[in-house]
């Protein structure tokens, strides 16, 4: 399986799974610390990964973070996001051992929506991390939005995007 198809399994389908196998390649300690200095180097100061899958209570970051990863992302590694703006995609795959994977993100997909990812733990709640596309005063605008802790991300999404619409747009 190559890389690129876990990547599809971890962005699309949110495979905890693929996360895990992907640690595995370097040793999932090793692949933690990579995560951690990454993060740091992008300037990541508060938050912390203890799992390759941030599934565990002890994973912590802010907003301030998680959109200094999002924009980090969308100016750097670009491919990762279009893996999220499709609705359902065709993997790269041969053997269609995966064959179409149900995007797990297209519950906050809505005029705006452009790419980005969702999660969700017992203990984080909703979480979110898109980008959204508007048109301000004639110019093409890529806007963040990163939620936490929400018990509704498509409801709160919906009102970040209508706040903007409302505010900006002509």
């Amino acid at each position: 399986v190559s890389i690129y198809s876990v990547l599809q399994l971890l962005l699309v389908a949110s495979s905890n799974e693929a996360a895990q196998m992907l640690s595995e390649q370097v040793g999932n300690a090793k692949f933690i610390t990579f995560m951690n200095e990454k993060a740091q180097s992008i300037g990541m100061t508060q938050t912390t990964f203890v799992d390759p899958s941030g599934v565990s209570e002890d994973n912590t970051a802010t907003v301030e973070d998680l959109m200094r990863l999002v924009t980090y992302i969308y100016h750097n590694r670009n491919f990762i996001l279009q893996l999220t703006t499709n609705q359902d995609i065709t993997t790269a795959y041969t053997n269609n051992e995966f064959n179409v994977l149900q995007n797990t993100n297209k519950t906050v997909v809505d005029d705006t929506y452009f790419a980005g990812k969702i999660g969700g733990t017992p203990s984080a709640g909703e979480t979110t991390a898109t980008l959204h596309r508007f048109v301000i005063n004639g110019e093409e605008r890529i806007i963040g939005a990163v939620i936490l802790g929400s018990k509704d991300h498509v409801s709160d999404t919906a009102k970040l995007t209508t706040y903007v619409q409302e505010q900006f747009i002509d």
